[in-house]
């Protein structure tokens, strides 16, 4: 006998679409990334760049603030003009790009000028976080079918957020223990090596995410929210 929630809805005819299986993992990857390396932050800026606590302190807090104003851009750009995947793949690319120039200023042999590829690299992790931010729990809502999927709709967002807080925590525990684990360059931890993982897990979200495609439902923006927003003043 079917199971029926109290929407009346089939549970046996209305599941999970497949890709959010997909954007769920890909999420995890993602904050797994983005707090594993958020853990590492000062004290690489401290102990390797040799920032004072002051300049330490600012860097960080102009990183996070980065992460947190870009999502109105990324917001309005999805909307308006490219939509949610369009917007997501390519600030996933820049997410990748300065995830792996963080890695490559960490590394010595590569004698490339630190502060500022740290500095370029955690400009454009900020910008490609924030960028993504608003897109992929709306891209998430955009798969399930309503009213037929509605059931689990309404189930859907506390999974997801269990999901990235996951993601977050492990990141915070796993990516510090890998740093101190293995040493490297002549020092007793490795930094390089701390932002090495968080660079393949995003360069895994993304090749996740491209090649899921196929499995998508995606809607092309049909309002430009600027304007919209203009001819209401």
């Amino acid at each position: 006998m079917d199971k029926v929630p109290l929407n009346g809805q089939n549970m046996s005819t209305a599941r999970y679409p497949k890709s959010i299986y997909l954007i769920l993992a890909i999420e995890f990857c993602e904050r797994f990334s983005f707090c594993g390396l958020r853990t590492m932050l000062s004290l690489y800026l401290r102990d390797v760049l040799k920032f004072s606590e002051k300049d330490a302190t600012v860097v960080y807090h102009v990183f996070y603030a980065v992460c947190y104003f870009v999502p109105i851009i990324g917001a309005i750009l999805a909307d308006s003009f490219f939509g949610r995947y369009r917007t997501i793949r390519v600030f996933s690319f820049v997410y990748v790009l300065g995830n792996v120039l963080l890695c490559m200023g960490a590394m010595p042999t590569l004698e490339l000028p630190a502060v500022k590829t740290t500095v370029l690299g955690l400009v454009l992790i900020g910008i490609g976080t924030g960028g993504i931010k608003p897109c992929v729990a709306a891209l998430c809502g955009e798969q399930f079918c309503v009213p037929e999927q509605r059931f689990y709709l309404e189930q859907f967002f506390s999974v997801y957020y269990f999901i990235i807080n996951i993601g977050g925590f492990l990141g915070m525990i796993f990516i510090p223990m890998i740093r101190k684990s293995i040493p490297c360059y002549g020092a007793d931890s490795c930094y390089a090596l701390g932002f090495f993982v968080p660079a393949v897990l995003m360069l895994i979200a993304l090749l996740l995410f491209v090649m899921g495609k196929p499995l998508y439902t995606i809607r092309c923006p049909k309002k430009n929210i600027i304007l919209q927003f203009l001819k209401c003043m």
